[in-house]
């Protein structure tokens, strides 16, 4: 009896991932720190075609290492294994590195392809709505109106022997994120340079605490802050005092730091490692 409810378990958490990991789980995949690092194989394993998985990202159908703020590209999905995989899946986000914000858009998507929003709606995802046939796909993507640090793209997958459970697909991911550079700092509305934001967190994930750089005094009274969870729930607040915040007691995952006197001075997402 125990190895017949495994296997309809091991059946069902097959058949429930056949929709993507952000619909079912609703949880970050990719191999992103978004999702702490996390792939495909929380859920899949067992099988070995010698697959992989690549991303390329295209301007007219020339493969570029560079992006314009506000151009419009095709990002080139393709997988490729030894002949016995039958169906594939993935799962994709855009990332500013530094930041950790969301980086451009997405476009009109090919079928059985959705785009979806996780973590307190923060994050875009493209994910398959279903087991995919082809082992290549374009999914259009619009670069941000204005000139980003570094742009990352995490890409993790799966190639599956369509057996309809999850004992036997080979889990595929982007060992290192696929970059992009801008070709200039320069705002596409005005022809300006960015303003440069008068805070930022050191660096990203953070430890023991936040580190932040800023050109503003910090030290005063009236300078608070709030960390809140995914869900919107404070965790953490008070009067900031310095450039150093304490979240050594938080659990690892993700939040957002919010500074503000009378109004909003900064606010980011931060991961807690």
């Amino acid at each position: 009896m125990r190895i017949i409810v495994f296997s309809l378990g091991i059946l069902i958490l097959g058949l429930a991932n056949s929709g993507g990991p952000g619909i079912t789980q609703r949880r970050d995949r990719t191999g992103s720190p978004i999702g702490l690092n996390s792939n495909c194989s929380s859920c899949h394993f067992g099988g070995n075609f010698d697959g992989t998985i690549s991303l390329s990202v295209l301007k007219d159908s020339v493969v570029v290492q560079e992006y314009q703020p506000g151009e419009e590209y095709l990002v080139k999905i393709s997988f490729s294994h030894n002949g016995g995989g039958q169906q594939y899946g993935f799962q994709m986000v855009a990332l500013e590195e530094d930041g950790l914000i969301n980086a451009g858009t997405f476009g009109d998507l090919p079928e059985f392809i959705r785009n979806i929003s996780l973590y307190n709606d923060q994050f875009d995802y493209v994910e398959h709505t279903r087991p995919l046939n082809d082992s290549v796909w374009y999914i259009p993507w619009k670069a941000p109106e204005e000139s980003l640090e570094n742009i990352s793209f995490y890409l993790s997958g799966i190639v599956t022997n369509d057996d309809s459970n999850s004992s036997g697909d080979e889990v595929v991911w982007l060992r290192t994120p696929h970059s992009l550079k801008s070709t200039g700092l320069v705002n596409r509305k005005d022809g300006r340079l960015p303003k440069p934001s008068a805070i930022k967190i050191r660096c990203n994930p953070v430890h023991q605490e936040i580190e932040l750089v800023s050109s503003l005094d910090l030290s005063r009274e009236s300078v608070r802050y709030q960390i809140t969870n995914w869900m919107g729930k404070v965790v953490k607040s008070g009067s900031l005092i310095g450039e150093n915040i304490s979240v050594y007691d938080l659990p690892k995952g993700g939040y957002i730091l919010t500074i503000y006197n009378k109004k909003t001075l900064f606010g980011q997402i931060f991961l807690k490692q």
